[in-house]
């Protein structure tokens, strides 16, 4: 008697951009090759959705700032899929970028984005990141406390693929493009990582071609695409 296909789980992944066409790069990380779940491949950012990224109490500053064409790609991919969760992709993909390269997409309670060129804001998300890396604090409660807001409109929904129904573990992700946040950077790695590089999609899959990284088919068809919008 055939098993039922595993239920996959929500996830959500951010492509993070940098410079503009046609030199634009992405950033691709190294899972560590001890990891359960495609140990050794190159990826983006990212990873499955938590509780508590459903219960941060925004929901009508996101629709607000939820554009008509961020809708119709979510109409067209799930039609089914509430408000509510769709706003807990957004976060899942906010908080996976923060935790796994220190990239914070937030605003501080003056409306701005956070400058880490500027020491004490970086020694200050640091310490946040920390406290998010150790458990010691909720993505949800880092925010709350510290005022900040995330920026749900940088982020732009690219892709969505499900993993097949004969893997024993398996995903239901949203990819999201983001460009760099301007004064930021890829802080320390988190211990789920080995290494990261920038590169330019064509770079990315003669890499890939040549066998010098790994790459799964959802990876694969997302930098395809962006090299073809890379000219």
């Amino acid at each position: 008697m055939l098993s039922k296909p595993v239920k996959p789980k929500l996830a959500a992944s951010v492509i993070l951009l940098r410079n503009i066409p046609p030199n634009s790069e992405i950033l691709m990380i190294k899972r560590h090759k001890n990891m359960k779940f495609l140990g050794g491949f190159h990826a983006f950012p990212g990873g499955k959705m938590e509780f508590d990224d459903q219960v941060l109490n925004d929901i009508n500053y996101f629709e607000n700032n939820f554009s008509n064409e961020s809708r119709r790609f979510f109409q067209i991919e799930n039609k089914d899929i509430e408000t509510k969760l769709i706003h807990a992709l957004y976060i899942t993909a906010i908080r996976e970028l923060f935790e796994e390269v220190g990239v914070l997409l937030v605003t501080n309670e003056e409306d701005q984005l956070i400058n880490l060129e500027i020491i004490n804001n970086l020694n200050k998300i640091i310490e946040l990141r920390k406290k998010l890396l150790t458990k010691e604090s909720k993505f949800s409660q880092i925010l709350n406390d510290n005022k900040l807001k995330p920026i749900y409109h940088h982020l732009k929904p690219f892709k969505h693929f499900i993993t097949p129904e004969i893997s024993p573990i398996r995903y239901d992700t949203y990819f999201f493009t983001l460009k760099m946040p301007q004064n930021q950077k890829v802080l320390s790695l988190s211990k789920e990582i080995e290494d990261y590089r920038w590169l330019e999609p064509k770079e990315a899959l003669k890499k890939y071609n040549q066998g010098e990284i790994k790459l799964i088919p959802p990876q694969l068809a997302c930098i395809t695409d962006l090299k073809k919008l890379n000219r």
